[in-house]
């Protein structure tokens, strides 16, 4: 089992390849637009190249893995979408307890003992 270490070593090292081709990622729908009328598009551009395709998923909304592997990509990065989850989840939180005094939101909370485990064992999720 690899450690956390291991692990993000791994997960940087993808980011690193020398032969990687990124897919521009597009922030905002005149962007998208722009690069859709350049040509990039997951399909088109894993079949017009040989070298391993990356694709930053938090754009690409209803699309899944199975569906980005068959389309041919190698690598999925979810870039920061994971640390902006936590801070949505955060500030619903607060909002709540703010705005109805209540914490209703701590059903949804993974339990200290849990988080312990997970510590412990060098797993992940």
């Amino acid at each position: 089992m690899a450690t956390q270490a291991e692990k993000a070593k791994n997960f940087w090292a993808l980011h690193e390849r020398a032969d990687a081709f990124i897919i521009p990622n597009p922030w905002d729908p005149g962007s998208a637009c722009l690069l859709a009328g350049l040509g990039f598009e997951v399909r088109a551009v894993t079949a017009a190249v040989s070298n391993p395709v990356n694709v930053l998923a938090p754009p690409l909304k209803n699309v899944t893995v199975a569906q980005l592997s068959e389309a041919g990509v190698k690598h999925i990065s979810v870039g920061g979408a994971l640390a902006r989850a936590v801070i949505a989840a955060l500030r619903r939180a607060g909002r709540e307890m703010r705005d109805q005094g209540s914490f209703a939101w701590t059903a949804d909370a993974t339990p200290g003992s849990e988080i312990n485990k997970l510590m412990e064992s060098g797993d992940s999720i």
